[in-house]
């Protein structure tokens, strides 16, 4: 979503400067939200797998 500074102007002006200042927090908001979404479901992913190889080193070393 692409925005110039006119569109910004006609906003302010129509809705007023803190209406507009809250719809660009939200939408900062939402996109700092996907962003850690991601990071989280990749660590957990990750700590999954590290659980799973310790797992299989475990029971591996227990069978010698």
């Amino acid at each position: 979503m692409t925005i110039d500074i006119t569109q910004i102007g006609s906003l302010v002006s129509s809705i007023g400067f803190p209406c507009v200042m809250c719809l660009i927090l939200v939408y900062f908001m939402n996109i700092s939200n996907k962003n850690l979404t991601e990071a989280i479901s990749e660590l957990k992913t990750a700590i999954t797998e590290l659980i799973a190889r310790e797992d299989i080193y475990h029971k591996t070393k227990e069978d010698k």
